[in-house]
């Protein structure tokens, strides 16, 4: 008996590794009303459980096989090979984890349905299900049911009072699994890099050590760094004893049973935060917020979630692309991985997710519709998956006559980033998953100046990133609304060199103009602002109350940023800086790439004895205003201000580019080169303000 158990989680482990195929639908005896147990394990071990329409539910076995039964009931799939293949593993996994929370929840510590639990524990993950739309939040719910029956009670006792913000600083802990460069990092840099000091702790806490530059940026960014212990239970007790307000989870959270979301089902902060972003709620009864980047606020968007919905004022979708490293000085070529120097070249990148047999299809269609191209696929991800890829995609090729070596498979690991930067860069056209996943490498792409194709996702919250990003290039004819629009632009985009090189002459102009996409000063002011309005509501009501609400949740402004910095401007003129400042921050919760709001906040900064927080504000504001002298000359204030001699020469040197006949700015540049000793600067900046303004009474105290 034992033996043929092994063997049916043996044949599941390879089902689920991709390299067995599933069968068709049994029609074994058991399903007849047999009720033989023996034909039960002759069709287990002949089909993967998602594949049988007439599974026996779990309560309908007997007892002392619930554990290796659910074993086999929820082993997940490799990849989805047909159309509908996703929403019928949705309706095996709803029909059958809605038996298995009944009975979590009526006798937990029974042995049989606690096997069967512990089973789905082990090898239920939820990546397959986020390829689905329908029932996602009931899902979501029932695996966080299955995952929190042996959490203890939360450490906030019902009711229990919190502490309002009012004179003191908001306290949050930022969690992840490390703080290295990948993709989940550099989107959840920006939620953090710019908190205001003087209203926000920032802690940060890793659950692995991490050694790199980036998480060096990351942790000269926060008050407080750690490195939490192994084991879950210490992991739990050293955040409670950070006494934190706030705590936001990097990754997805409830996807899997790792460590992350064995922290998050418990409670460490009054409000936790989750920022996976891929449009499905994590269904973990503790945690609060899903922060998005775009949503309607409507009652059906509320109900889709089991978290409260924050959504974020401003950009809805940024990186810190910047930090991820230099290029190599070797850069990669094609002849080096075998490709051919001359046609087409799509690159598309697959993560550990996986791709939908949609999206191969599309990409097969690519290669069918263009003789020439080719396709690099980067696989940013662990385990088997190129051998499961490949063996998917080849069968999809096949059905369309194109030959299998047209495709190059290149795995480069979990979080080498880097390499997978390297790799994109010897394309001519990104090929983005029609899911809309992993919006970064649409930003990645973009700065490498890659034309992109990708989909409109626009009924699911966040999945819609993608088309955004386009749209602030000048792209947003290449994000498609359909399929066959995404076969036909990719087509386009293959057979039109010169419209291929004016796009890259698009997409550097805006880039170079510093789109929104990387604004994290802009990411940290509304995620800041967010989590203000959050807490403050907390505090106002209760618990149960505030996750009860279905109002997405917004942060309090003023809705027009052009009057707040209007206010603010005369209030400043008037010399009252506290109605100043108050005016210009809300302009800024309203809007926080307003580069006037941001100008006139920084000159407050400066005027109120704070000016590395004014660089920070001008620096971003002389992207938009380059032209304006007068935004260079703040900054070089504030700059020299802050102790930043050669940077604020650098600022001055900008300004009178622009204008090489302002009087204040070669005023500024001899004051600077005096105080430096750079005496042959301070004769010549003195020289040309004789010539500029003889008559003004600052040259004539100085001739």
């Amino acid at each position: 008996m034992r033996e043929v158990l092994d063997a049916v989680q043996a044949l599941s482990l390879v089902r689920s590794n991709g390299r067995l195929a599933p069968t068709g639908d049994p029609s074994p005896a058991f399903a007849n009303g047999t009720k033989s147990w023996p034909a039960l394990l002759a069709t287990m071990l002949e089909t993967p459980a998602w594949c049988w329409r007439e599974a026996p539910a779990l309560d309908k076995v007997p007892n002392w096989l619930w554990g290796d039964y659910a074993a086999w009931l929820f082993a997940k799939p490799c990849e989805f090979t047909a159309a509908g293949d996703a929403e019928r593993y949705s309706a095996h996994m709803l029909r059958h984890l809605e038996v298995l929370v009944r009975w979590v929840e009526r006798n937990a510590a029974s042995l049989a349905v606690s096997a069967a639990a512990e089973a789905y524990e082990k090898v239920a993950v939820a990546n397959p299900l986020l390829f689905v739309r329908k029932d996602s939040r009931r899902l979501a719910e029932l695996r966080g049911t299955v995952l929190s029956r042996r959490v203890e009670s939360d450490y906030l006792a019902e009711g229990s009072p919190l502490t309002p913000r009012a004179g003191r600083l908001l306290r949050v802990g930022f969690i992840g699994k490390d703080f290295e460069a990948t993709s989940v990092n550099r989107a959840m840099l920006p939620l953090f890099e710019y908190l205001d000091p003087r209203e926000f702790e920032t802690l940060l806490f890793s659950l692995d050590e991490t050694d790199s530059a980036f998480a060096t940026r990351c942790r000269s960014r926060a008050k407080e760094f750690h490195v939490l212990p192994a084991d879950v239970a210490r992991r739990v007790e050293r955040l409670r004893e950070a006494t934190l307000d706030v705590i936001v989870f990097a990754g997805e959270v409830g996807v899997a049973a790792d460590a992350l979301t064995r922290i998050a089902l418990r409670r460490v902060a009054p409000l936790q935060v989750c920022t996976q972003r891929n449009g499905v709620t994590s269904g973990l009864p503790k945690m609060d917020i899903y922060v998005s980047g775009a949503l309607a606020a409507t009652a059906k968007a509320g109900l889709d979630f089991s978290e409260r919905i924050g959504v974020l004022r401003g950009p809805p979708d940024v990186f810190a692309l910047e930090a991820a490293g230099p290029e190599p000085v070797e850069p990669v070529t094609r002849e080096a991985l075998g490709l051919p120097a001359a046609g087409v070249l799509f690159a598309a990148l697959v993560t550990d997710r996986g791709v939908s047999p949609e999206t191969l299809r599309a990409w097969a269609d690519a290669l069918a519709d263009n003789p020439g191209a080719r396709i690099l696929i980067v696989l940013l991800a662990t385990g088997k998956i190129a051998e499961r890829l490949g063996d998917q995609f080849e069968t999809i090729l096949a059905e369309r006559a194109v030959a299998s070596d047209r495709v190059s498979l290149l795995p480069v690991g979990e979080g080498a980033d880097a390499e997978a930067r390297r790799l994109l860069r010897i394309a001519d056209v990104y090929l983005h998953p029609l899911e809309g996943f992993d919006a970064v490498w649409v930003a990645e792409a973009l700065m490498l100046g890659l034309p992109v194709v990708a989909a409109i996702n626009a009924g699911v919250p966040d999945r819609d990133a993608p088309a955004r990003l386009l749209n602030q290039a000048g792209l947003a004819g290449f994000a498609a609304p359909d399929v066959a629009t995404y076969r036909t632009l990719t087509t386009s985009l293959a057979g039109d060199v010169a419209q291929r090189t004016r796009i890259r002459r698009q997409i550097a102009a805006a880039t170079d103009a510093g789109p929104d996409f990387l604004d994290t000063l802009a990411a940290s002011d509304a995620f800041g602002a967010l989590l203000e309005t959050a807490y403050d509501e907390l505090c106002a009501s209760d618990a149960r109350a505030f996750s009860a609400e279905r109002e997405p949740l917004r942060c309090y402004s003023d809705d027009d940023a052009k009057a707040g910095v209007e206010s603010a401007r005369v209030a400043h003129l008037g010399g009252d800086l506290e109605s100043a400042l108050h005016e210009v921050r809300l302009a800024l919760r309203a809007d926080p790439v307003n580069a006037e709001a941001r100008v006139l906040y920084g000159r407050l900064l400066i005027a109120t004895a704070r000016p590395g927080r004014a660089v920070d504000y001008l620096l971003a504001a002389v992207q938009r205003l380059g032209g304006d002298v007068t935004v260079w000359l703040s900054l070089a204030e504030a700059l020299r201000a802050d102790g930043q001699m050669n940077e604020a020469v650098q600022a001055l040197e900008s300004a009178l580019r622009v204008d090489q006949e302002n009087i204040e700015a070669w005023f500024m540049l001899m004051d600077l080169a005096e105080g430096a000793g750079a005496t042959d600067l301070a004769n010549d900046a003195l020289t040309t303000l004789k010539r500029l303004a003889p008559g003004d009474p600052r040259v004539i105290a100085l001739s």
